[in-house]
């Protein structure tokens, strides 16, 4: 009786992280010189297991942004929380002599999309062992 009150709390918790309250959108939010190395420093190759790296985003029209802005020579990736018109704004912002906007791209279909693409095989390690624990639970 006490293993199954185990599984089933797990199974609970499980659930619950894989559906997490509200609609709110989380994204990557770090800075970085391109080419630049060191755990706290790269933010060009950034995966689900980043947690330390992401935010959760609070505004209505709330956007994951990614984009390279070439500071007075220096190539930076910046992620982040950002409203839908980001891009204009900063088309607008880095565009003289010192800054200049290379890149942008924004998202909003799941939560930290402005991630590198890369394999994310956590939730397919919690699914299975869900699927494990209810075929014991069944049986």
């Amino acid at each position: 009786m006490k293993m199954c009150a185990l599984q089933f709390a797990f199974l609970f918790f499980s659930f619950c992280a894989l559906f997490k309250n509200g609609n709110s959108l989380e994204c990557f939010s770090c800075s970085s010189q391109l080419g630049a190395n060191g755990l706290n420093r790269n933010c060009e190759e950034l995966s689900w297991y980043d947690t330390h790296k992401k935010t959760q985003c609070y505004f209505a029209d709330s956007v994951c942004a990614k984009y390279v802005v070439d500071h007075n020579g220096e190539r930076w990736i910046h992620r982040s929380c950002q409203h839908y018109d980001v891009c204009s704004f900063l088309q607008t912002k880095y565009n003289n002599d010192m800054n200049l906007l290379l890149e942008c791209s924004v998202c909003s279909d799941k939560d930290m999309c402005n991630g590198s693409p890369q394999a994310r095989y956590f939730p397919l390690f919690l699914i299975s062992g869900m699927t494990v624990m209810i075929s014991r639970l069944v049986n």
